[in-house]
């Protein structure tokens, strides 16, 4: 075990138990951290893909920062998982120093019922970037210039006397905009923790929304949108790993602007899943200087500007003929 791991270990002390819940698996989708897992969502319809949907399911709220309601997004309807994240200027620092800065948090993430940590020291990639990851599926990624917090699901399997295992759902199941609200709260502490003390400038605000889905539940732009890229052959893409990126319409009355990064992924596997994966970002050409009592504002119109532009793919429009 590292040293940095020993350390945080150490300083878990109280909390509440990790949040687990039922996993009704349909035989086809085993789930190690991030695969699919076809649970009945809570709160969450399972229906097909609607234009424009109304319900109101989230609120999204940073420390002290305003409360922002959203509609209810196909990203909903089809159990998307959010990542929301900041990139500020380089600052380097060994990657203990890093987690350190973490203790506060990661002294509540106790699993009670086993008296042990509920999270994991992630394999660190070099000196200076780390991740750790909670039982209920929080990777909070930090490093010399990216913090970031990742939802995803995460199961365990239990021996069970004279049977076979059976399957745990670690995470709880919720509707994306209402993951994307929990994250945000939890970038925010993170964030605040970690440059506490230290001037850092706001370069990028990344929202990200990673949706696994059959054919037959893909929204339809990006159904119309891999008609498009098959269209030269007149044949269906038996397999395909497609990845753009563009600049989008620049932000009005200001110097910043925004691009998506579009990720498309189908393995030869016929077994598995379509991988949707829209990671789109905002720009701060100059930087602006990190405060955290703006920073929930500016995270919270980079989430309402995102969603808008999820549903503008979803929805397909772009790609009419």
């Amino acid at each position: 075990m590292s040293k940095s791991a020993s350390a945080l270990r150490g300083h878990a002390k109280h909390s509440a138990p990790a949040r687990r819940g039922a996993c009704h698996t349909s035989g086809a989708n085993p789930t190690p951290d991030g695969q699919r897992c076809d649970v009945e969502m809570s709160g969450a319809r399972r229906d097909r893909y609607t234009r424009r949907p109304s319900s109101i399911v989230a609120e999204s709220a940073g420390p002290k920062g305003p409360k922002v309601n959203y509609p209810m997004s196909w990203c909903d309807k089809l159990a998307s998982t959010p990542a929301l994240g900041v990139r500020l200027d380089k600052r380097y620092a060994p990657i203990a120093s890093l987690l350190e800065s973490l203790a506060p948090v990661v002294s509540r993430w106790i699993d009670r019922e086993n008296d042990r940590p509920a999270f994991t020291v992630d394999q660190q990639p070099d000196l200076f970037n780390g991740s750790l990851t909670t039982f209920d599926g929080y990777q909070y990624i930090v490093g010399a210039e990216a913090l970031a917090v990742e939802f995803r699901h995460r199961m365990r399997f239990r021996n069970q006397s004279a049977g076979p295992p059976t399957a745990e759902l670690l995470s709880t199941p919720a509707p994306y905009t209402e993951v994307l609200a929990d994250v945000n709260k939890r970038l925010m502490e993170m964030v605040g923790l970690v440059t506490d003390g230290v001037p850092r400038k706001l370069l990028r605000i990344g929202v990200v929304s990673t949706t696994i889905v059959t054919e037959d539940e893909m929204p339809p732009g990006i159904r119309r949108f891999l008609g498009h890229v098959s269209k030269p052959w007149d044949a269906s893409l038996d397999h395909f790993h497609i990845e753009l990126t563009t600049k989008l319409p620049k932000v009005k009355q200001t110097a910043l602007f925004d691009r998506c990064t579009h990720v498309l992924t189908k393995p030869e596997d016929t077994e598995q899943l379509i991988t949707i994966r829209l990671d789109w970002q905002r720009f701060f050409p100059e930087g602006r200087a990190l405060n955290m009592s703006a920073l929930p504002e500016l995270v919270a119109q980079a989430e309402k500007d995102a969603l808008a532009y999820f549903e503008d793919v979803g929805e397909g429009a772009r790609f009419d003929e």
